[in-house]
């Protein structure tokens, strides 16, 4: 097991407090084999903590650089269930909204698992602002939850398609002065060999939400699809 709990210096910070207690609302409805499973939520000598599922792995952050492009696809598609478990959960479209390398893990049998559902919604019954939001996961989102509009399901498939392009050409967004936009991550996956994963991808983080998947599912068909067409 593991134990998550605020950092002590910033435990009594009202609106990590509200966060916290917002991901263990949402994380203990929630069990599926491609999310990190959360047991208990409990107050331990006043202080907020987790009870969670205890998995051995590294973030995809930290693996490649340069993955091929069947690695990619056979990820893409376990996160995919993933998403499209919460986005057509029985009570309510569930949003991670925060699709980045560090919360895509892969444990040691090969398995991936998303993480961390602290910024999490449950669409139509929560909200949250952009300051909530670390700059360098910032750099995920997509241009229409970057100009303020509602968060969607097409808006995760658009962060992923950014976290897969850098796992397919081993380059980071990054973030700041320093970062790359989608079109610098495009060109540098350009330069791997083309294929029609990278095709495939490269509509996933189209400018206009209309031209990307709408849905997971959506999303994992396409992926099925270009699997078949290689056999």
């Amino acid at each position: 097991l593991v134990l998550k709990r605020i950092l002590p210096h910033l435990k009594d910070d009202p609106e990590l407090q509200r966060l916290f207690v917002r991901e263990a609302s949402i994380s203990l409805q929630l069990q599926h084999p491609n999310l990190i499973q959360v047991y208990d939520f409990a107050s331990i000598d006043d202080e907020l903590v987790l009870v969670m599922e205890y998995v051995k792995g590294l973030g995809l952050d930290r693996l490649g650089p340069g993955l091929s492009p069947d690695l990619v696809v056979a990820l893409a598609k376990e996160v995919l269930e993933g998403l499209r478990y919460l986005h057509e959960n029985e009570t309510a479209c569930i949003l991670h909204q925060d699709i980045s390398p560090g919360n895509i893990l892969i444990d040691a049998g090969g398995n991936v698992r998303l993480l961390d559902f602290g910024l999490s919604k449950v669409r139509r019954k929560m909200e949250m602002t952009v300051k909530t939001r670390p700059r360098a996961t910032w750099s995920y989102a997509s241009p229409e939850r970057k100009s303020g509009a509602e968060h969607t399901p097409a808006d995760e498939i658009y962060s992923l398609g950014l976290v897969l392009l850098e796992a397919l050409s081993g380059t980071r967004m990054g973030d700041g002065e320093s970062g790359k936009n989608p079109e610098q991550l495009l060109a540098a996956s350009g330069e791997i060999e083309s294929s029609p994963v990278l095709e495939e991808l490269s509509s996933w983080i189209s400018d206009k939400a209309d031209k990307r998947p709408q849905t997971a599912r959506d999303a994992i068909k396409r992926l099925e699809q270009l699997t078949n067409m290689d056999r």
